[in-house]
């Protein structure tokens, strides 16, 4: 009986996100903040104001994102202090993450965008129709990441493109 020359071992694989990731943005959250459009469009805006204090790749530090998470904190413009309770608190951990995230679904666009013969809408994504079905059935096996931009777009995209 011959032996299998290949030995089976078990170890566990990190994602290529966390590969390229700084590990800054790898800390995980005691709890799971939800982040709505607008959240995440504020989010956005805060840290483009913050452009010049980020380093390659657009990571900035976790003193960006503490100021970020005071943000949050502040009452909307044109509302009081006084009464004025956040709907989420949300910590630079989760501003981190959230950041992290925007970051990957930036680089899945762009991806999607390099694709001969896929185009890019905002609001209808990939526009994937009957004559394009199956080359976006095969893509997507090789980028399962991208389903989710079928026929969906994201409105943030020409935002967080121009910062990265």
């Amino acid at each position: 009986m011959a032996a299998n020359p290949r030995k089976t071992t078990s170890r566990k694989t990190r994602s290529t996100v966390q590969e390229n990731a700084p590990a800054e943005i790898l800390t995980t959250c005691p709890t799971q903040a939800h982040w709505t459009e607008d959240h995440t469009s504020s989010l956005i805006k805060f840290l483009a104001s913050h452009r010049s204090e980020a380093g390659d790749g657009m990571n900035f530090k976790i003193g960006v994102f503490q100021a970020a998470a005071a943000h949050f904190l502040e009452p909307p413009e044109g509302v009081l202090k006084e009464g004025w309770v956040p709907p989420v608190a949300r910590d630079s951990c989760a501003c981190k993450n959230k950041w992290a995230a925007i970051q990957k679904k930036c680089k899945i666009i762009l991806d999607i965008k390099a694709q001969s013969g896929f185009s890019w809408d905002n609001e209808f994504g990939a526009g994937i129709d009957s004559t394009s079905e199956a080359v976006w059935a095969a893509y997507v096996k090789r980028c399962p990441d991208a389903a989710p931009f079928h026929n969906k777009g994201w409105p943030h995209f020409d935002k967080v493109d121009s910062l990265l």
